[in-house]
């Protein structure tokens, strides 16, 4: 089973876009994320969920997050509010 939570501050700006030709997903957010202790994670949302880490957070913003590893990245699975 392939589940993390995770704590932190969202310590980049978030990138949106569109992925052209792909099967199984039609748009990707990434951003980095700091944990609380100094851990700089990359994490990376598809289709609903980069649209609301898109349009819903920030930089500086703190979440909580629910998701899998993912290629040395984080994918989100469900955002929490803190």
């Amino acid at each position: 089973m392939n589940i993390c939570f995770l704590f932190g501050k969202i310590n980049s700006e978030i990138k949106f876009d569109f992925l052209l030709n792909q099967d199984l997903h039609i748009s990707i957010a990434s951003c980095f994320i700091l944990s609380e202790d100094g851990n700089e994670i990359k994490l990376i949302a598809f289709d609903k969920m980069a649209d609301i880490l898109y349009s819903d957070y920030e930089l500086g913003t703190h979440i909580i997050l629910e998701g899998s590893i993912i290629n040395n990245c984080i994918e989100v699975m469900r955002i929490y509010e803190y």
